[in-house]
């Protein structure tokens, strides 16, 4: 991250996630369908480790810890809402369309 710059890592970690995910939906095989989900874990990885210490760096330390709570407790409210939306499509290659 300090050789390109958090932001820049993260707004990339974005992009390549979503076409990463995308790509996703026009898959037919296993071994491609591993190495997208492989690439598109690294990438989300970026992102969330990007922004959480962008995030560290820009707030004030008062408002830290509150802001990062907030963070994750929204993320682990994302799970519920992505399995119900899971629960509406027929294929996995939907989930790909609309996860991206």
């Amino acid at each position: 991250f300090d050789t390109f710059g958090r932001k820049p890592s993260a707004l990339c970690g974005g992009f390549v996630s979503v076409a990463v995910t995308l790509s996703g939906f026009f898959c037919t095989n296993y071994y491609v369908l591993l190495a997208i989900r492989f690439f598109q874990g690294f990438s989300l990885f970026i992102v969330g480790t990007g922004m959480y210490i962008l995030v560290q760096e820009i707030l004030p330390g008062r408002y830290r810890n509150v802001l990062n709570g907030w963070a994750m407790a929204l993320w682990a409210l994302g799970y519920p809402i992505v399995s119900g939306i899971g629960y509406f499509c027929d294929d996995w290659n939907m989930m790909f369309l609309v996860g991206s």
